[in-house]
């Protein structure tokens, strides 16, 4: 391996993990936001994992905002694709289908769901009821252990890799799922990167000042 190597291949794993410390921090007050992160690989490479766990719940009293509790991720339809989403923030467009912040529309028994305006509500379970009559389930789903998630904007996630388990989940009525990140981790961890970063950069800038001045000296003789 060429010496250089040895700098420039941390040194560029270094600024994808800051350019990641830096979306988390500045999706700190997100809603469902997923914190990311880059797990190594013996051969030097990194795959960037999305935290799909420790979210909390926050009251917000509006009745179309559902959070849930554990792993489970609520399932929208958009453009006819299918994407996951810890963002419960919903309302009734025009055609009375319970709909995403996105534009996608919620899942409920494997399909968008038609409203009738009538008295709504959800239970813990995710069951959907009509004056008091549960008209269906809203689809709670968990990645399997080797799913790669891709964000596709407004809180919705998309998977490249692996699938989706239909689970049970506790879903709580008028609160949101608030954002993963732990604010402490990561500015120590922005800390502790740029620290290395810099010094990973002054060791280069030194070995090309040694290669330098050998070629110099070689060229002078």
């Amino acid at each position: 391996m060429d010496e250089i190597q040895l700098y420039l291949t941390p040194l560029t794993n270094n600024l994808e993990q800051l350019r990641a410390v830096s979306q988390n921090v500045s999706n700190i007050n997100t809603p469902g936001y997923n914190a990311q992160s880059f797990a190594s690989s013996f051969d030097g490479s990194q795959t960037l994992v999305h935290k799909v766990n420790g979210h909390s719940v926050r009251s917000t009293g509006q009745e179309l905002n559902f959070a849930i509790t554990g792993k489970a991720f609520f399932l929208i339809e958009k453009d006819s694709g299918r994407y996951i989403t810890k963002n419960g923030s919903f309302h009734i467009d025009a055609s009375k289908q319970l709909t995403h912040i996105s534009g996608g529309k919620l899942l409920v028994d494997g399909a968008p769901m038609n409203l009738q305006g009538a008295e709504f509500s959800v239970s813990s379970t995710g069951e959907v009821s009509e004056n008091g009559k549960v008209i269906g389930k809203i689809n709670l789903v968990e990645p399997t252990t080797n799913a790669q998630l891709r964000p596709a904007g407004d809180g919705l996630y998309q998977l490249t890799e692996g699938g989706l388990l239909d689970v049970e989940g506790e879903v709580t009525q008028g609160a949101i799922n608030t954002s993963n990140v732990n604010p402490a981790y990561e500015m120590s961890r922005l800390l502790q990167l740029s620290r290395h970063t810099e010094s990973l950069q002054k060791a280069a800038q030194t070995y090309n000042e040694m290669l330098s001045k050998g070629i110099s000296d070689i060229g002078g003789k």
